[in-house]
């Protein structure tokens, strides 16, 4: 329902008033992450308040007639309302420069480090020092400073280099890779002494793989090892053997349709064993019927028998 026009005139002056104030506040915080949290966050309320005034707008209300129209009026209120925009955009641009200008600042320390100073210490060194590159294997002598992009590193003295590359050098153990930059993932649990340079390497290296298929029994997603599958015993009654899930799910078909036939051959069997039984019953009945009119046919000849002997008489 649209409002009065007195009640519309009381909250047009009073949110304009308060977006007036928060852009003076936001202005005055120092911080600039601050700046921009409490700008959008003042900035949602006061779109939803300046949609809010436009659909209770009264029918009868015009800008151009009213006297109060100059400082509180709802198009001043959406003036101020973009003002705060503009504002939050402009303190957008500048976080975005400052964090470009840090991150500069940040490579530009990196590279300096990487190539005016000792890699193992981080120090500057002497005029003569050494420079080792991965390329080649050698440490040599040298007066220049260390190439990053050739995979060069900068040390003070002979001890540096060993002590850094007892730190940071390791061989994969599962793609036989050297790798320098001492980031490497073992087993916690295992004391094999085995370092790997990736999740791939390592979960490809501990994996179990499957009796029937012959492959790792590992989870892939993007293309990416991400873990180790769920296995199952090959022999579930004495726990031996190792099944992926798929060869898991084809023995189990292949179980339930042994089960099926085995159970076709007992009906089978049973069918048989009933009809023999009904067969033999039938049989026993045919003989018995047999004795029976053999007895009476015996009865019959002696009764004739003796009959003809009283006639003779």
């Amino acid at each position: 329902m649209n409002m009065d026009t007195y009640t519309f005139r009381f909250k047009v002056e009073k949110y304009t008033k308060e977006v007036i104030k928060d852009l003076e506040e936001v202005k005055k915080i120092g911080n600039l992450n601050k700046q921009l949290d409490k700008i959008s966050f003042d900035l949602r309320i006061q779109q939803r308040y300046l949609e809010e005034l436009k659909e209770d707008k009264p029918k009868d209300y015009m800008d151009n007639y009213y006297p109060w129209k100059g400082k509180y009026s709802l198009n001043n209120y959406e003036k101020e309302v973009k003002k705060l925009k503009e504002f939050e955009n402009e303190l957008l641009q500048n976080s975005s420069k400052i964090r470009e200008q840090k991150q500069r600042e940040q490579q530009e320390k990196d590279y300096e480090l990487e190539t005016f100073h000792c890699t193992y210490c981080k120090s500057k060194p002497p005029t003569n020092h050494y420079i080792y590159s991965t390329k080649n294997k050698v440490l040599k002598p040298r007066k220049r400073n260390a190439d990053p992009y050739k995979k060069e590193y900068l040390f003070c003295s002979e001890t540096h280099f060993k002590k850094w590359k007892q730190k940071n050098y390791f061989f994969c153990a599962e793609c036989q890779k050297e790798k320098w930059d001492g980031k490497y993932i073992y087993h916690k649990s295992k004391k094999d002494n085995q370092k790997f340079c990736s999740d791939h390497c390592f979960f490809t290296h501990y994996a179990e793989k499957c009796d029937d298929c012959l492959e790792k029994c590992l989870t892939v997603y993007n293309n990416k090892v991400t873990g180790f599958a769920q296995t199952y015993y090959r022999d579930g009654i004495n726990k031996t053997g190792t099944l992926c899930s798929k060869c898991h799910q084809k023995q189990l078909k292949e179980l339930d349709e042994e089960k099926r036939k085995d159970k076709e051959w007992e009906d089978t069997f049973k069918r048989i064993d009933k009809n023999m039984d009904d067969l033999v019953e039938g049989m026993k009945d045919a003989v018995g019927r047999d004795k029976d009119d053999l007895e009476e046919d015996k009865e019959d000849e002696d009764k004739n028998q003796e009959s003809r002997i009283k006639n003779q008489e």
